[in-house]
Order: structure tokens, then sequence, then C-alpha cells
């Protein structure tokens, strides 16, 4: 399996109904109005092929609907290919994307307070006794 980053410019559109307004301010009922707006994706996407990875990518911004549909449209989209192996200086391995996204979901599901989460360290134990300045 390839991993993928994708980063996407995308116009969205909808349709809304508004109060209307005629040349004076008056009220002349409901009106359809279009609301549209230009955002940034990114996303990294596992998969085989980078043409399936581009259908996941267009297949997940077309499955976000409100109550109003909203059409999505990709102006513009760069791919980069991540590595697919880990380099140390005395080996290298093949990284298993799907299991390191299994294992982040895990720890995610794990994690139930997130400003509780860290490590703390007790200086006197880690630091050697001493002076620290410069003598």
């Amino acid at each position: 399996m390839n991993a993928y980053l994708f980063t996407a410019a995308v116009t969205s559109t909808r349709m809304t109904k508004a109060v209307g307004r005629d040349a004076l301010g008056g009220d002349v009922g409901r009106v359809n109005q279009v609301q549209q707006w230009n955002n940034c994706v990114n996303q990294i996407i596992v998969a085989p092929t980078l043409d399936e990875a581009e259908k996941a990518l267009v297949d997940w911004l077309n499955s976000a609907q409100d109550e109003t549909p909203v059409t999505r449209e990709v102006n513009q989209m760069i791919v980069s290919q991540l590595i697919d192996r880990l380099f140390g200086e005395t080996l290298d391995r093949p990284l298993d994307w799907p299991a390191i996204c299994r294992q982040f979901e895990a720890s995610l599901e794990a994690q139930t307070d997130y400003f509780e989460q860290g490590n703390w360290v007790d200086p006197n134990t880690v630091l050697a006794s001493g002076s620290l300045g410069c003598d």
C-alpha cells in the first residue's frame, strides 16, 4: 500500500432559502440564494494506486453533506507520495501504512482526557547535582 498527501483547492456551492427584499427594503418573500466558498483540504490517503487514492478523496469530499446539498469542485490538486520505507543509520524497513493508521486510531480512542496527558519529570533526579552555572 502507498500513502499520498493531497492538498486540494475546493469550491463549495449550495442553494439556500433567504428573505428577499425589494429596492425599498420591503419583504418580497422567500427566494433562492447561492452561497459559495473556497477552502483548502489536506488529507493523507492510503491506497494501492494514485487513481484509487484520488477517487477516495473525491468520495470523501462528496460524502460530507449538510441538510442542504453542497456541490464541491476540485479546482487544483497537488499530490505527494509519502516514503514507504523507514530509513535509519544501519537499516531500512518497509512502512505498513494500514497498520500505522490502525495504531493511531487505537491511541486516539484510548485517550479520554486530552488536557491531563503528559509526562512529569523531577529535575532533581534527572540532572546531576551541583551548579549548572559557569564557575
